[in-house]
């Protein structure tokens, strides 16, 4: 029931500009009430707002849209390591996995793909391959996540 209410109001909170925080938390709201596939169905339907924003917005250069343009709220890396976590908790692993190879095909110098991708790999016994992900993850970190990678290679 609490639930129910919880992931009404943050339902209610996303909206055309929505936030990373707002998206996490209704993402695991989702989660926690055993909806996987509602969270995975809300994830791709953000993505997709998010990729349709990112091509149709004004060159920021442009001297008109530089007071009309905002600070992107949502970062697409983000939002597809949440789509992967979401894939990873309803036991779509091999979903999960196609997330973060896309996103280290993508974004190859960006430690979180490597990082997310080693710790599902680790999780489903496929030791050595995580180690590979975790050591990549450690080179493109920055120094003040290389303890995170650090923890997470070594649970």
């Amino acid at each position: 029931m609490f639930v129910d209410i919880d992931i009404a109001s943050k339902r209610k909170s996303v909206s055309k500009d929505v936030d990373f925080e707002v998206l996490r938390g209704y993402t695991n709201a989702l989660l926690a009430a055993k909806r996987p596939a509602e969270a995975v169905q809300f994830l791709l339907s953000s993505r997709e707002r998010l990729n349709m924003e990112i091509s149709t917005r004004p060159d920021p250069m442009a001297e008109s849209s530089k007071m009309e343009t905002e600070p992107q709220n949502l970062d697409p890396i983000q939002v597809n390591l949440l789509l992967g976590k979401a894939y990873s908790d309803s036991g779509h692993v091999s979903d999960a996995v196609a997330i973060y190879d896309q996103l280290i095909s993508s974004n190859p110098n960006d430690f979180r793909g490597y990082l997310a991708k080693g710790i599902i790999l680790k999780e489903n016994g496929n030791v050595g391959d995580a180690e590979r992900m975790f050591i990549q993850a450690r080179f493109f970190a920055p120094e003040k996540a290389k303890a995170l990678v650090d923890r997470y290679s070594r649970q």
